[in-house]
């Protein structure tokens, strides 16, 4: 009889579907702590928290780090964005709703004291240095002196260096409040375009395709040539669509050179077949 009524009172406990958690809204969203960003700019930075929307955790977990992201570009590099206290206040006949307190430490704010380059010939240093969106003064940011370091690696690679090796070093100053900054380079060698080939096309088809690429032998290799290549070659819609995986690319580190494999597919025109 007990193991009877055990049986039955799992089966209802299993068949009862579990309670659904309430929406919870949010009722405000307090920043502590933070002196030079005033609080309603950092409130325009959450996408998808505000006053009224549903209270998510996870989705304020991940709208903090883009807080703290903000911080660290606008110089600010020891901010921390503490773990937020969340209150649930009740609402008379609507059930509770969030109160969020978010603690932040801002710190000392950080400025760029110098930028440099080193060991750079393949170009003036200064031209690389016009190219940089912070200059002495501004606030430093290492989010916007990476995209710098990789539009300069941009441009060595559109001169052939495709073993260019850069590496930014910083030093920073706590008692100013200041960050030196170096750009070392190692530009290696100019690699050239060594050979093209054409696989499954005829002699005179291959010579039409080469001439339809951007890429020619003996000049230096632009890794950026090949995909602009490829761009037009689709829009043509002469060939089957081809993209970098469908192109080998044998780099010759010994020679300097690179030898590009192409495997074009003709697309029959209209009114004919590749039987004809």
């Amino acid at each position: 009889m007990l193991s009877n009524l055990i049986y039955a009172f799992l089966i209802l406990a299993l068949s009862t579907p579990a309670p659904q958690p309430q929406s919870v809204p949010l009722l405000s969203m307090t920043f502590e702590g933070n002196r030079e960003v005033d609080s309603a700019r950092l409130r325009a930075l959450l996408r998808s928290l505000h006053e009224g929307a549903v209270f998510q955790p996870e989705v304020l977990n991940l709208e903090l780090r883009s807080i703290e992201r903000f911080y660290h570009d606008e110089g600010f590099l020891r901010a921390t964005v503490g773990k937020p206290s969340v209150e649930f206040l009740e609402l008379q006949g609507r059930g509770k709703g969030a109160a969020v307190l978010i603690p932040v430490f801002e710190g000392p704010r950080y400025t760029l004291a110098s930028l440099q380059t080193r060991n750079i010939k393949a170009l003036s240093p200064e031209t690389f240095l016009q190219m940089s969106p912070l200059k002495a003064g501004d606030p430093y940011s290492r989010r916007k002196l990476s995209e710098w370091t990789d539009k300069v690696m941009e441009a060595y690679h559109a001169l052939g260096h495709l073993r260019a090796d850069l590496q930014l070093h910083e030093s920073v100053d706590e008692l100013r409040h200041a960050v030196e900054c170096v750009l070392e380079c190692s530009e290696g060698p100019v690699y050239r375009v060594g050979r093209i080939d054409v696989a499954g096309l005829d002699e005179a088809a291959a010579r039409d395709f080469r001439q339809r690429i951007l890429l020619t032998v003996d000049t230096p290799y632009n890794p950026e040539m090949l995909v602009l290549s490829l761009q037009l070659l689709n829009s043509m819609r002469l060939y089957r669509h081809m993209s970098l995986e469908s192109v080998k690319i044998d780099i010759d580190d010994e020679a300097g050179t690179v030898r590009l494999e192409f495997r074009p597919v003709p697309l029959a025109r209209r009114g004919t077949s590749f039987d004809d």
